[in-house]
């Protein structure tokens, strides 16, 4: 990690538990880099209370915070419209008798000392599979438009529903990741969320939600899910992390564990305690066995490096595009001249091939340390 990743969470523990800026970690910060870490990790308006109350010790530049508070103020604001949409949307399902159940976000917000400061791109509604398509002829009929990939998948896991000029819906007929679960029978969990469902009211706003330990579990699955497929922020660590200090003793731990186990998660779920204990100041239960021995970054290191691998997913392409090129050279005679014209394209684009090189062996190396942290594609 390099001195901005580990500010940021310095800041994260700051904001979450209280205390002090230790002068050693922040005696010199490049605050451009701190700031767009944040923002990418979706952490910047959690963050601004804290910065704000030590901004003699932190010392960040005036211009930066300048930016820093715009772009809270914004995205609070913004967050506040949201919620009179969802509003809108609860209504709509309530009034067509079709039971959902809110996921993630909305529920989340919660947990934050200022709802508002916890971003929320979307909705995540749980919807029963005998509803699902009145549930999408519904918000057709209010403007969404499902996305065409989900509806042509028939293992899909949600149907995104889109509209111009506002947020998604995301209509989950279960929340259980084909690619990290693809050989369990999610029956079993998914009753137990229909059964154990509650109510919550948050901001004036009254929804049905997951129990604490659904909720809880899908945190780990939904984690392990962007892990693996590069979009892991610091904000799912935060989640976390504020889920287990506020609701760790009200939960039915045996239920969690024994859940997680049968995902075949458990050796994930512990890395993911370790890191947050030693990285976020998570105070490791004594109930339950969580804590690995060693400290380990990994696990940190795979959420920073996340958006990286993201981006070179587009030097794919690269490679289907050479394998097309020396595919058609199965015969000798007529396809010499464009062999030699089609090695001069390549050779022209050495620079890409190496890129593409570099990708391949990044998702090796990715594979091998996501293997070490208890994460793999199952069949």
């Amino acid at each position: 990690m390099n001195t901005s990743q580990e500010q940021l969470l310095s800041l994260l523990t700051l904001a979450i538990h209280g205390g002090v800026p230790s002068y050693e970690i922040f005696s010199s910060i490049y605050g451009e880099e701190l700031f767009d870490l944040a923002l990418q990790h979706n952490v910047f308006s959690f963050l601004y209370p804290t910065l704000n109350k030590h901004c003699e010790e932190i010392k960040l530049d005036e211009l930066i915070m300048r930016r820093w508070k715009e772009a809270t103020l914004y995205m609070a604001t913004r967050q506040v419209s949201m919620i009179n949409k969802i509003r809108t949307i609860f209504e709509l399902f309530e009034s067509s008798g079709i039971p959902v159940i809110s996921l993630k976000g909305l529920v989340l917000k919660g947990l934050y000392p200022q709802p508002e400061l916890r971003n929320m791109g979307d909705i995540d509604l749980l919807i029963q599979e005998n509803d699902m398509q009145r549930a999408i002829e519904l918000l057709g009929k209010h403007g969404y438009r499902p996305n065409s990939k989900d509806l042509n998948n028939p293992k899909y896991m949600h149907i995104g529903m889109y509209i111009s000029g506002s947020f998604p819906v995301e209509l989950h007929r279960t929340l259980w990741h084909p690619s990290i679960m693809k050989t369990k029978d999610d029956h079993v969990w998914l009753n137990h969320m229909w059964q154990n469902k509650r109510l919550v009211i948050m901001e004036g706003l009254k929804f049905t939600a997951l129990s604490l330990e659904d909720e809880f579990i899908n945190l780990v699955v939904h984690l392990s899910r962007h892990i693996m497929g590069d979009g892991a922020q610091l904000r799912q660590l935060c989640d976390f992390v504020l889920f287990v200090k506020i609701y760790w003793n009200m939960m039915d731990i045996k239920y969690i564990e024994h859940t997680i186990e049968a995902m075949e998660l458990y050796a994930f779920y512990q890395h993911l305690h370790t890191s947050c204990h030693f990285y976020l100041g998570l105070t490791v239960p004594t109930k339950s066995d969580m804590l690995k021995e060693n400290k380990s970054d990994v696990l940190i290191n795979l959420i920073y490096t996340s958006k990286i691998h993201h981006q070179t997913k587009e030097e794919l392409s690269t490679f289907v595009r050479y394998n097309k090129l020396l595919d058609p050279f199965t015969s000798t005679e007529k396809k010499m001249g464009r062999f030699l014209i089609n090695m001069k394209t390549i050779l022209k684009s050495i620079p890409y091939m190496k890129r593409t090189y570099k990708f391949f062996k990044c998702s090796k190396e990715k594979a091998r340390y996501l293997r070490s942290v208890g994460l793999y594609i199952k069949y």
